[in-house]
C-alpha cells in the first residue's frame, strides 16, 4: 500500500484514523476494549475498524496471554504518521466523551453540576434538543442553565443554522419540566467546534466570529466557543471545561 493508496482509505473513515491514531502513539500496543474505551464508543464499533485496519499491511497483532494487541510496524510509522497529519481528527462521540467524562465540579453550591443530554428547549418559536448543564448562578437564582451545541463541521449553512437557535433563545430558553425536577433556562451557551481539517473551515470560522460577536451584542445569553483543533483535541476540550467551570463559580 502506497500513501495514496492509504490516503484514500483514511479520507473516509474518521474512525479509521483516530483508531490508528492511537495505535500509532502507543508504545506497547493497544486493544479493542482499550481503544473503546478512550474514543467513547462500543467493542464492536471500534472491532470494525480494526477488521478493515488489518487488511493493511502495516498493522500486527501481538499476544499477551489471551489479550490481542494491535501495532503499527516501525518500518511504516513514518508514512502513516504523514498520513495522520493530513486527515486526522477528533470525531464528536471522542469530543463528548471527554467533555462529559466527569461531573463538573465549581464552587460549593455547585460542585455536584451534572450534564442532562438531548433536552428539549423551547425557544420562542421552535424546540431544540441541547446538551445543558444546570446550576445556581447565586442561592437565590436556581434554575440557570448551560446550553452546549457541539458542531463537527462549520460550513455557512452551519453557522446560521446556529445563529437562528441562538436568536430563538433570546429570552433564555426554557426547558421542558420533568416530574420531580425545576424548570430551568439556558442563560449561557457554548459552541464547540471541531477542526475536520478542511480549509475552508478556517474561512467559515471568521465568518462564525463575526456572527457571534453581533448576535451577542444583542443578546441576553452569555456566549462562548471553543474550536478543537486536531493535532491537539484535549487542549480545546479543557478550554470548554473551563468556559463551563467559569460560569458555574460565577466569574
Amino acid at each position: 500500500m502506497d500513501e495514496r493508496e492509504l490516503y484514500a482509505a483514511f479520507k473516509t473513515s474518521p474512525l479509521l484514523t483516530e483508531v490508528t491514531k492511537l495505535i500509532v502513539e502507543s508504545k506497547t500496543g493497544l486493544s479493542v476494549g482499550e481503544l473503546a474505551e478512550k474514543l467513547h464508543k462500543k467493542d464492536a464499533t471500534v472491532h470494525k475498524a480494526l477488521r478493515r485496519l488489518r487488511t493493511m499491511p502495516f498493522v500486527r497483532v501481538r499476544y499477551e496471554g489471551r489479550k490481542k494487541l494491535y501495532q503499527i510496524t516501525p518500518k511504516h510509522t513514518t508514512l502513516v504518521e504523514r498520513v495522520l497529519a493530513e486527515l486526522y481528527y477528533p470525531t464528536k462521540a471522542f469530543v463528548v466523551g471527554e467533555l462529559f467524562k466527569n461531573p463538573v465540579t465549581t464552587t460549593e453550591q455547585n460542585k455536584n453540576a451534572y450534564v442532562l443530554l438531548n433536552q428539549v428547549i423551547k425557544g420562542g418559536c421552535y424546540t431544540h434538543a441541547l446538551d445543558v448543564v444546570p446550576y445556581e448562578a447565586s442561592p437565590d437564582k436556581p434554575g440557570s442553565s448551560v446550553g452546549i451545541m457541539i458542531l463537527d463541521k462549520l460550513a455557512k449553512t452551519d453557522v446560521l443554522r446556529l445563529a437562528g437557535t441562538l436568536l430563538d433563545l433570546n429570552d433564555g430558553g426554557v426547558i421542558e419540566q420533568t416530574e420531580g425536577n425545576p424548570e430551568l433556562y439556558v442563560v449561557n451557551f457554548l459552541v464547540v467546534v471541531i477542526d475536520n481539517g478542511e480549509t475552508r473551515e478556517f474561512i467559515e470560522f471568521r465568518i462564525f466570529d463575526r456572527y457571534m460577536q453581533q448576535i451577542e451584542k444583542s443578546q441576553k445569553l452569555q456566549i462562548g466557543w471553543v474550536l478543537i483543533q486536531r493535532n491537539n483535541p484535549m487542549r480545546g476540550i479543557q478550554s470548554a471545561q473551563n468556559w463551563i467551570s467559569s460560569v458555574l463559580s460565577g466569574k
